[in-house]
């Protein structure tokens, strides 16, 4: 094929879909960007074994206040089946922090915030939800479409976490 035959190919033809790995960094990046813009001075960790707990990876793990605040968690789920994500909600409720997030494309999956699911046991917690809004000709971005609300957090799991940002450094933090 010549080069001018080439040149008249649109911009579909070369389109080549992103994998499922490529399109979860993508949501990672854009949630990561909302917390930046959301939190007070955070410290964000991407892709980060969970403190002393089974090495769960977390997507993402934001600490307000340079390290010393709230503990964020994010979990990204582009699978838009209602099992997927009933197992995805069970896991980040496992997980010891004062915020989580779901992060789901947007408007992909029929989200229903009041379901029980998204609550703690005890009524104290409930999940938050991200959409996240993938857009061909530009980069995704995030928005919160149900705030959580503070889960309760023992102790001696923050003082893991104060352990953890002294001794790791975050993939994005504010420079004051």
């Amino acid at each position: 094929m010549s080069l001018q035959a080439q040149s008249r190919r649109t911009s579909s033809e070369w389109h080549i879909p992103l994998s499922s790995q490529q399109r979860q960094g993508r949501a990672l990046n854009a949630v990561a960007s909302l917390l930046r813009n959301t939190l007070r001075v955070p410290n964000i960790y991407l892709k980060v074994g969970w403190p002393k707990l089974d090495r769960k990876k977390l997507d993402l793990m934001a600490v307000d206040r340079a390290g010393s605040g709230d503990v964020h968690v994010v979990f990204i789920h582009l699978d838009p089946s209602p099992a997927a994500s009933t197992a995805t909600l069970s896991a980040i409720k496992k997980m010891p922090a004062h915020f989580m997030y779901l992060a789901t494309l947007f408007p992909a999956l029929e989200i229903d915030p009041f379901h029980a699911s998204y609550f703690s046991r005890d009524g104290i917690g409930r999940v938050g939800i991200i959409g996240i809004h993938e857009q061909e000709d530009s980069s995704p971005t995030a928005t919160v479409l149900q705030p959580p609300e503070r889960f309760l957090m023992p102790r001696e799991v923050m003082d893991n976490i104060t352990r953890f940002t002294f001794k790791h450094r975050p993939d994005f933090d504010v420079k004051i």
